[in-house]
């Protein structure tokens, strides 16, 4: 494949979450496919960048499955009915940031002064905010499900923070990550404080992530 063509493929999952998003605040439904097309075609665009361009850096296959536990933390979000679903969904997300974290790691390191400096403040805003809500205080597990999603989702944002050079590709990736963090703190406020305006965010920032992620693929390792 040529690589000027690959510029234009993660025009296809933007494609889906315009659609999925279109169904959702116009149609008020949410077509599960459609949805997960987003992150199905991220994870395509991903294996065909390293198959064709780069096959000997396999950690461009964590991102793929990166993708796939997203997808599965996503449906269980989607059928969100009592707090075990709310557990299955946070264990996918968790699964699928494990994946993200690596590959950053695998390929441009790991900073442990960094990670400390957002993970304290993080944390004692959690502790402020949430971990004592009557919602944490009733279930352990989910109150550890949170605290060891915090703790993930720190190390990511501080990795991708830590790898950014002066290229497009990091800036994009960092975005990205950011985008996501903020995804995952909307949830947790409607959760916790049922805030349902937070559905307006949530679903676009999600899908941000996902495809600046293709976008931040394609420009690193085929320009």
């Amino acid at each position: 494949m040529d690589r000027q063509i690959m510029l234009f493929l993660p025009l296809l999952p933007t494609f889906f979450a315009i659609i999925a998003l279109y169904i959702r605040f116009r149609k008020k439904k949410n077509v599960l496919w459609i949805i997960e097309m987003v992150a199905l075609t991220c994870a395509a665009i991903c294996m065909a960048v390293f198959l064709l361009f780069v096959p000997e850096n396999r950690s461009l296959v964590l991102l793929a499955i990166a993708f796939v536990f997203s997808i599965g933390g996503d449906i269980y979000m989607k059928r969100l009915h009592s707090d075990r679903e709310l557990v299955l969904g946070i264990s996918g997300f968790f699964i699928a940031h494990l994946f993200i974290l690596l590959y950053l790691v695998f390929n441009e390191g790991f900073s442990l002064f960094l990670f400390f400096i957002i993970f304290v403040p993080f944390l004692i805003y959690y502790f402020n905010a949430f971990h004592g809500r009557p919602r944490m205080r009733e279930n352990k597990k989910l109150s550890y499900a949170a605290l060891c999603y915090l703790t993930v989702s720190c190390a990511t944002l501080a990795t991708a923070m830590y790898s950014v050079s002066g290229t497009l590709s990091s800036h994009l990736f960092l975005l990205a990550i950011f985008c996501l963090v903020m995804s995952d703190f909307l949830i947790a406020y409607r959760e916790t404080y049922d805030y349902q305006w937070t559905n307006y965010a949530i679903m676009p920032l999600y899908y941000a992530c996902h495809i600046l992620i293709a976008w931040s693929v394609v420009l690193y390792y085929t320009i």
